[in-house]
């Protein structure tokens, strides 16, 4: 799911956010005409930084509720989550036949005109 989010075109708002794909705005930010904002880091640095997130996941009280609710409604998180999965996999599916659907009904639109275009200039030789 990361990467298909990561990877996926985000268009142009109105609100003060830019368009385009998260991977390619963040890794070449000069594209889409930001610039590199990223501070060096000393590797102390980082590995405090982690033990404390890592002390912090310890108390998410977030992350507790959640399970609460989850257990109290009865839902399973494999089920759940399996759930959405397919409902992401049939949106997917869904998109891909209305798209397919819209290009081959162009293609026989396409076709139809020169069709029809063909058989009355036929006719109008004829008359």
């Amino acid at each position: 799911m990361k990467l298909y989010w990561n990877t996926h075109h985000i268009r142009p708002s109105r609100h003060d956010t830019v368009g385009g794909i998260p991977d390619v705005l963040f890794q070449v930010p000069e594209e889409s005409g930001a610039f590199d904002c990223s501070v060096p880091l000393s590797r102390d640095k980082i590995l405090e930084m982690e033990s404390k997130c890592a002390n912090e996941e310890d108390e998410n009280v977030f992350q507790e509720y959640f399970h609460y609710v989850m257990e109290e409604e009865g839902f399973s998180i494999r089920q759940t989550m399996k759930k959405h999965f397919v409902y992401f996999l049939k949106s997917q599916i869904l998109h891909d036949s209305i798209k397919t659907f819209e290009e081959n009904l162009q293609k026989f639109t396409i076709n139809f005109s020169y069709i029809t275009g063909s058989i009355h200039s036929d006719c109008d030789t004829q008359i």
